[in-house]
């Protein structure tokens, strides 16, 4: 019988011990996590500036231009 990724890592696939370091997480095949100790809010905003970075990222790319440093 085949194991559930649950029975394998527990609920989160392990994602909670990349919680803990981390303030946001990528969760592969499902989207990110994010996490705040002051508000659920500030979590959301962290979310919303990753995807906004990754976008302008793909239309630099798009556009022939790499990340900068």
């Amino acid at each position: 019988m085949c194991r559930s990724s649950f029975e394998l890592h527990g609920a989160d696939g392990g994602h909670d011990q990349s919680l803990r370091r981390h303030r946001i997480v990528i969760w592969g095949k499902h989207g990110v996590m994010a996490r705040s100790d002051v508000s659920i809010k500030r979590a959301a905003d962290r979310v919303e500036y990753a995807e906004t970075a990754a976008k302008y990222e793909y239309l630099n790319l798009s556009a022939g231009e790499g990340a900068r440093d």
